[in-house]
Parts: C-alpha cells; structure tokens; sequence
C-alpha cells in the first residue's frame, strides 16, 4: 500500500500541476496533520490541503470530477472532504495492492479484478459535446465564462462568472 501511496501522490501532484490547478495546494503526511490539532481526517494516509488553489472551487462547487476520482482509484485510495479546504486520502477496503507483474501480457492484464473494474461504464457518464476554451473542460451544458469564443463547460474555472 505504501508504494501504492507514493506513486498516487506523485501521480496526483503531476495532474494537478498539468491542469493548472495545483495553486497553493501541498500534501500532509499523517504526523504533520496531527500536529496542526485538526479534529478532521485524523485518520487518513495522507491529506492535501488546498485553501485557495483552484482545487478548491473545482471540490466545493459541483463540477465533473471523473477524472479527478479515477485517479485515487486506479491506485487503490479514494477521499473524504474534511473541510472545503482539505481532503483526507483513505485505502479502498479490500483493494489488491499487489503489483502487477512487470511481464503481463495484454490477455492477463484484461482478466486481473482491477483492470475488469475499470472497464465497466460508469452510470451518469455525460459525453462531451464540446470544450471551453477558457478551462479546457468539456460538457454539453453552457459555459459563462469571460473569454470570448467558449462554447460549453461543465466544470468551473478561475475565470468563470458562474457555470451552468
């Protein structure tokens, strides 16, 4: 699980920082949580905290975070809101932590439990109609924000006025 954690971590930070939303957001390990004397997440792995990064609005106003959830997923951990400003990285219960063996081949891989879990549609899933220039999401829903030339985005940006 450990090995698991530093690479979500690593992973995580990676996307964040390529989605232009990683702002002021840094992780916590256990023993650093513990000693702010938060009363929230005191058991989580790990915590990121994010108080003005735009994880923040992205978390705390309704947007598509499919992307964002698959990627705790796909290394075992899923996460709790502590506050609007952090969150809590928690191991999935009864998650295969073994690694995959670095010589699979492609008919293995499709039989192992993770890689057939993630195959399965997701329900609720929304296909893109088109992307925002502005935030670079996608959706079939209007988007507001204040650059000329968007046409749709479901998920907020720092430059919105207020998405649909």
């Amino acid at each position: 699980m450990e090995e698991n954690l530093r690479r979500l971590l690593l992973a995580f930070e990676d996307w964040l920082v390529r989605e232009e939303l990683w702002g002021d957001a840094f992780f916590l390990s256990p023993a650093d949580w513990l000693k702010r004397g938060e009363s929230w997440l005191n058991d989580a792995v790990y915590v990121l905290v994010f108080d003005s990064s735009s994880i923040h609005y992205m978390l705390n106003y309704g947007c598509d975070l499919i992307e964002f959830d698959d990627i705790f997923e796909s290394f075992g951990f899923y996460y709790e809101m502590g506050h609007s400003w952090n969150l809590g990285i928690y191991p999935i219960e009864d998650y295969d932590f073994t690694p995959t063996p670095a010589r699979s081949t492609y008919s293995q891989l499709l039989r192992d439990p993770r890689w057939k879990r993630k195959s399965t549609p997701r329900h609720n899933l929304i296909l893109p109609a088109s992307i925002c220039t502005a935030c670079r999401s996608s959706s079939a829903t209007p988007c507001l924000c204040k650059n000329a030339g968007v046409s749709a985005c479901a998920a907020r940006c720092s430059e919105s006025v207020g998405h649909r």
